[in-house]
């Protein structure tokens, strides 16, 4: 799971999955902590092995695809 912040708002954005425990302990230490309803962003990874590219993409968020060059 994700967590982002930015100066403002000032608040903790955090993805689901991120345990009860830590939420508590991060809101402990003062930080206003939001739980998401969608993911943080997305990935695309390609790796050239041996000559080859493998390529793979987030399953959390439909729409992704890899394309190597």
């Amino acid at each position: 799971a994700r967590v982002h912040h930015q100066w403002m708002p000032d608040k903790l954005l955090v993805e689901r999955g991120i345990s009860p425990d830590t939420i508590k302990l991060l809101e402990n230490m003062g930080q206003q902590v939001e739980i998401g309803n969608r993911t943080l962003g997305r990935t695309q990874s390609i790796m050239l092995d041996d000559g080859w590219l493998l390529g793979a993409t987030d399953t959390r968020r439909p729409g992704g695809w890899v394309a190597g060059y």
